[in-house]
């Protein structure tokens, strides 16, 4: 990719987390899912609840904080404890 600005050229790197991403906390204890829905730059998001009745929780985390949800939280809909 070739920046316009300084024409260096640079290399893309793929984002950590798209749009949609099921994630949960590391460190701070959510029971429910979190769904981004906003990239607000490379190491923000955006969330809401994943589920209908926790779209009411809304917030931002950096990327460093979260991580994707595994096979068994997607499936539950909920955090699973042993994934601390």
């Amino acid at each position: 990719m070739k920046d316009e600005h300084d024409n260096k050229t640079v290399d893309w790197v793929e984002p950590e987390f798209k749009l949609g991403d099921l994630v949960v906390y590391k460190d701070f204890h959510i029971d429910f899912l979190l769904k981004i829905d906003l990239l607000i730059d490379g190491a923000t998001v955006g969330y809401r609840g994943a589920k209908r009745s926790h779209m009411f929780f809304q917030g931002y985390a950096d990327i460093e904080s979260i991580r994707h949800a595994t096979k068994e939280e997607r499936r539950t809909g909920e955090r699973v404890e042993a994934c601390q």
